[in-house]
């Protein structure tokens, strides 16, 4: 199923590289933010094979089979996946999620979604984040910091801060990154 729907479609999926650190070429969660050009990052994860997405609403419609959507059957479908040595994208800055913890992201209270955490945590994999920048009309997907997040809640809500942490100094320095609708929802 096409998410890009464009007559440049392959020349804009060309456009987007990737790089992952050694020892995290498999077996990982990956933590990305909201970003303009998600169609593009989803498009790209699909074609490319790089890694399942967990995604929810017209994600699902939009990127077919490699987008994985809620229930505890596809769940353990993204589980298998994970502990088989593969990949999954989640989006990690979701506010007014089911199970949060309470964090100061860009000078605002929000109740961070810790699924990406958990989801680590459950397959006994790394979460890593995703640092994207645009470099000469590239979007380029470079590795943020790694954790090894434990079991426990409180291990997951630190895991969870950690990496909107490290979001947040990435949005700051390039505010052009974040979504702008994201940033509206957030403000209601």
């Amino acid at each position: 199923m096409l998410i890009l729907r464009t007559f440049l479609r392959q020349a804009a999926l060309d456009r987007v590289t990737y790089s992952l650190p050694s020892g995290h070429g498999s077996g990982c969660v990956i933590a990305i933010f909201h970003m303009p050009w998600a169609r593009l990052l989803a498009s790209w994860c699909c074609d490319s094979n790089l890694a399942l997405i967990v995604a929810g609403d017209v994600w699902v419609e939009r990127a077919g089979q490699n987008v994985a959507p809620g229930g505890v059957r596809r769940l353990r479908r993204v589980i298998r996946h994970l502990r088989a040595g593969g990949r999954v994208v989640v989006m990690a800055d979701f506010p007014r999620a089911r199970r949060v913890c309470t964090v100061r992201f860009l000078g605002q209270e929000w109740h961070a979604s810790t699924f990406p955490a958990r989801l680590a945590a459950c397959a006994g994999v790394p979460l890593l984040a995703w640092n994207p920048s645009l470099d000469r009309g590239r979007l380029q997907l470079a590795p943020g910091p790694a954790f090894a997040v434990g079991s426990l809640p409180e291990e997951q809500e630190a895991a969870t801060r950690s990496v909107l942490a490290f979001f947040e100094r990435t949005i700051r320095q390039s505010p052009a990154l974040w979504s702008y609708s994201l940033r509206a929802r957030t403000a209601s």
